[in-house]
This record gives C-alpha cells, structure tokens and sequence, in this order.
C-alpha cells in the first residue's frame, strides 16, 4: 500500500462518480477516479488503493475483470462493487 492511502472510484458515467465521490469525500477519504477499468488498472499498479469501488457494467473490460485483476495485483486492497444489473449473480458480486 502507498504510504497516503485513497479510494479509486471507476465508473464511466461522470454523474455515477460525482454521487460516488461526494458520498465518501464526507469522510474525510483522498479519492482518485478512473473512467474504464484499464484505466484503473494502471492507477492501481502505479500505486495500489486501499478500496477500489466499480461499477460492473463498463464499456470494455467489466468491473468483475477488474476485481480478479486488482485482487492478483494487491490482495490488501478492498474492492466494492456496484451495479444496477438485478440479474447480476450474487455469487459474482460477493466472490
């Protein structure tokens, strides 16, 4: 973990990251944010997260691809996932 820890915030909807972030900027929390997860993956190896929160549904690469690479990478590192999908598969998004 890096020294200042923050929470990466991936969604590629800019509304969906402002509620994100304004929610946990209250408290207190340095955030970083990523629009796709390749994006993020390149945050996370250049300095790994304490939580990374994502949404599941991105164009490209899925916030669940994401997860499996985040947790190889940094396994210290909590990862959240959000979606709106009610088809999504508990077992997936609690794994």
């Amino acid at each position: 973990m890096t020294a200042d820890p923050y929470v990466l915030i991936v969604d590629d909807e800019q509304p969906v990251r402002d509620v994100i972030g304004r929610m946990l900027a209250r408290s207190g929390l340095r955030l970083r944010y990523a629009t796709n997860a390749d994006d993020a993956l390149a945050e996370v190896y250049a300095h790994p997260p304490m939580v990374v929160v994502a949404d599941v549904h991105m164009p490209g690469r899925s916030g669940l691809w994401l997860a499996s690479q985040v947790q190889d990478i940094s396994p210290r590192t909590a990862i959240v996932l959000a979606s709106g999908d009610v088809e999504l598969p508990s077992s997936e998004t609690l794994r």
